[in-house]
Protein backbone atom coordinates (compact mmCIF):
# COMPACT_ATOMS: atom_id res chain seq x y z
CA UNK A 1 0.00 0.00 0.00
CA UNK A 2 1.31 3.46 -0.90
CA UNK A 3 1.14 6.58 1.29
CA UNK A 4 -1.36 9.24 0.28
CA UNK A 5 0.30 12.32 -1.27
CA UNK A 6 -2.20 14.41 0.69
CA UNK A 7 -1.46 12.97 4.14
CA UNK A 8 2.13 11.81 4.14
CA UNK A 9 5.54 13.16 5.05
CA UNK A 10 7.89 13.98 2.19
CA UNK A 11 11.44 12.90 3.09
CA UNK A 12 14.88 12.83 1.49
CA UNK A 13 17.02 9.77 0.88
CA UNK A 14 20.36 11.55 1.50
CA UNK A 15 21.68 14.48 3.51
CA UNK A 16 22.65 16.28 0.28
CA UNK A 17 19.12 15.92 -1.08
CA UNK A 18 17.68 17.24 2.21
CA UNK A 19 20.04 20.25 2.08
CA UNK A 20 19.00 21.02 -1.49
CA UNK A 21 15.29 20.88 -0.59
CA UNK A 22 15.94 23.02 2.50
CA UNK A 23 17.70 25.68 0.43
CA UNK A 24 14.94 25.60 -2.18
CA UNK A 25 12.16 25.99 0.40
CA UNK A 26 14.01 28.84 2.11
CA UNK A 27 14.48 30.64 -1.23
CA UNK A 28 10.74 30.51 -1.99
CA UNK A 29 9.86 31.77 1.49
CA UNK A 30 8.64 28.52 3.01
CA UNK A 31 9.54 28.16 6.71
CA UNK A 32 12.57 25.87 6.94
CA UNK A 33 13.82 24.80 10.35
CA UNK A 34 16.13 21.79 10.37
CA UNK A 35 17.23 18.55 8.78
CA UNK A 36 16.45 15.51 10.90
CA UNK A 37 17.09 11.80 10.86
CA UNK A 38 13.89 9.74 11.10
CA UNK A 39 12.84 6.26 12.10
CA UNK A 40 9.88 5.17 9.99
CA UNK A 41 7.51 2.25 10.54
CA UNK A 42 5.03 2.39 7.71
CA UNK A 43 4.63 2.65 3.97
CA UNK A 44 6.96 4.40 1.56
CA UNK A 45 7.01 5.29 -2.12
CA UNK A 46 9.70 6.89 -4.27
CA UNK A 47 8.19 8.58 -7.29
CA UNK A 48 9.04 11.08 -9.99
CA UNK A 49 7.56 14.46 -9.04
CA UNK A 50 7.70 15.59 -12.67
CA UNK A 51 4.86 13.12 -13.32
CA UNK A 52 2.57 15.06 -10.98
CA UNK A 53 -0.07 17.09 -12.73
CA UNK A 54 -2.60 19.86 -12.35
CA UNK A 55 -6.12 18.54 -11.99
CA UNK A 56 -8.09 18.28 -15.20
CA UNK A 57 -11.83 18.72 -15.74
CA UNK A 58 -12.13 15.24 -17.21
CA UNK A 59 -12.15 12.48 -14.57
CA UNK A 60 -10.66 9.92 -16.99
CA UNK A 61 -7.73 12.24 -17.75
CA UNK A 62 -7.06 12.59 -14.01
CA UNK A 63 -7.20 8.84 -13.48
CA UNK A 64 -4.82 8.22 -16.40
CA UNK A 65 -2.31 10.81 -15.14
CA UNK A 66 -2.50 9.47 -11.58
CA UNK A 67 -1.94 5.96 -12.90
CA UNK A 68 1.22 7.11 -14.71
CA UNK A 69 2.56 8.65 -11.49
CA UNK A 70 1.86 5.61 -9.29
CA UNK A 71 3.14 3.07 -11.85
CA UNK A 72 6.46 4.94 -11.64
CA UNK A 73 7.77 3.43 -14.85
CA UNK A 74 10.77 5.01 -16.58
CA UNK A 75 9.95 7.13 -19.60
CA UNK A 76 11.88 8.97 -22.28
CA UNK A 77 10.48 12.41 -21.47
CA UNK A 78 12.87 15.29 -22.06
CA UNK A 79 12.31 16.55 -18.51
CA UNK A 80 14.76 15.32 -15.86
CA UNK A 81 13.30 13.28 -13.02
CA UNK A 82 12.88 14.86 -9.59
CA UNK A 83 12.48 12.09 -7.06
CA UNK A 84 10.25 12.47 -4.04
CA UNK A 85 9.97 10.01 -1.20
CA UNK A 86 6.64 9.75 0.59
CA UNK A 87 6.23 7.98 3.95
CA UNK A 88 3.43 7.41 6.42
CA UNK A 89 2.85 5.44 9.59
CA UNK A 90 4.76 5.85 12.84
CA UNK A 91 7.48 8.46 12.24
CA UNK A 92 9.95 9.38 14.99
CA UNK A 93 12.65 12.07 14.93
CA UNK A 94 15.83 10.28 16.01
CA UNK A 95 18.31 13.14 15.62
CA UNK A 96 18.45 16.78 14.58
CA UNK A 97 21.26 16.69 12.04
CA UNK A 98 21.41 20.37 11.07
CA UNK A 99 19.62 23.52 12.22
CA UNK A 100 18.62 25.75 9.34
CA UNK A 101 16.29 28.32 10.94
CA UNK A 102 15.62 30.22 7.73
CA UNK A 103 12.48 32.25 7.12
CA UNK A 104 11.21 31.90 10.69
Amino acid sequence: MYPSRMSCLYVSQTFEEAENWGKFFAEIGRPTYSIVKLEIEGNSFVGDATKCFDGQLDKQDNLMLADLYWKNEPDNASESSIYETLVDGKITVVEIVKEINLNL
